[in-house]
């Protein structure tokens, strides 16, 4: 009977209700899905290696940051936030794969402090403390919301700070570096989230709106006044200009949603020209 066939016994395995080829596509969902924050954390880290060089310590704090950035997907599949359909077929995976990549990325982060100088000890606990605010957030399934996005990308963006104190870069140099990725994602992610606003017609879109032009000036008159002041090398100060001014143009032209992948790809380039920019510095 066709009803008969779609009945399983209660006491299967529910990973026993897909095909071979079902629970492979199915697996892929236990790497996170937010394919820009793949780039927001890889520049960062780049540029922390780039400038200083590697260490072992460096090396380590950057296994822990993308190793427990693996993890988000499989916590979230877990706890049921991608559906309760995915959380009963890969829910005993999603833990398994959560708790040996917890166990990596904190032994990672172990070995980086304790091979790590004073100050290296003191940079990472920038990352680490963004992190933990984190939390919250993700328990509730809140961490596509403009707020907790912020802290995402603050975390991100000081990523590179242990890297390049334990290379030798200074502090000013991380702090300059970090400072440059954080305005940068804030004014892309903003940018995002106004548009999608602007689409669906929300009560946040004018504020949204409003927010992205005049953000995006404020990067660029402050790139352009840091690299006149004469304190900091001119190209640290430039590095602000690239993807601020991708931004702009994107606002302007209004992007669909639907188009945000090319908007993803105009950011990387800008990016790079960022990272060039920072390292030339």
């Amino acid at each position: 009977m066709p009803g008969a066939a779609a009945e399983s016994p209660p006491d299967d395995p529910p990973l026993l209700h897909y095909h071979t080829a079902q629970i492979v596509a199915l697996s892929t969902t236990l790497l996170p899905r937010e394919h820009g924050a793949y780039a927001e954390l890889a520049f960062p880290l780049a540029t922390g290696l780039a400038a200083a060089g590697p260490t072992v310590a460096g090396v380590a704090f950057s296994l822990a940051a993308v190793v427990l950035f693996l993890a988000h997907e499989p916590a979230a599949v877990m706890l049921g936030r991608r559906g309760a359909r995915l959380q009963q077929a890969l829910g005993g995976a999603a833990r398994i794969r959560l708790w040996w990549l917890t166990a990596v990325g904190l032994g990672a982060a172990a070995l980086g402090l304790v091979l790590g100088s004073g100050d290296t000890r003191l940079a990472a606990l920038v990352p680490a403390g963004f992190a933990v605010l984190l939390v919250p957030a993700m328990v509730r399934g809140e961490v596509k919301t403009l707020g907790p996005e912020i802290l995402v990308v603050a975390h991100f963006s000081t990523t590179l700070m242990p890297l390049a104190v334990e290379g030798g870069a200074g502090w000013s140099f991380a702090w300059a570096a970090s400072g440059v990725w954080f305005v940068s994602y804030t004014i892309g992610t903003v940018a995002v989230h106004a548009l999608k606003a602007a689409h669906k017609q929300t009560a946040a879109a004018g504020r949204l709106g409003a927010a992205v032009p005049a953000l995006s000036l404020a990067a660029i008159a402050l790139g352009v006044a840091a690299a006149a002041s004469g304190r900091a090398p001119i190209a640290w100060g430039l590095a602000l200009v690239p993807p601020a001014l991708v931004v702009l143009v994107v606002w302007g032209m209004r992007v669909h949603p639907r188009r945000l992948k090319r908007v993803g790809w105009s950011l990387v380039a800008a990016n790079l020209v960022t990272l060039g920019l920072l390292l030339a510095g």
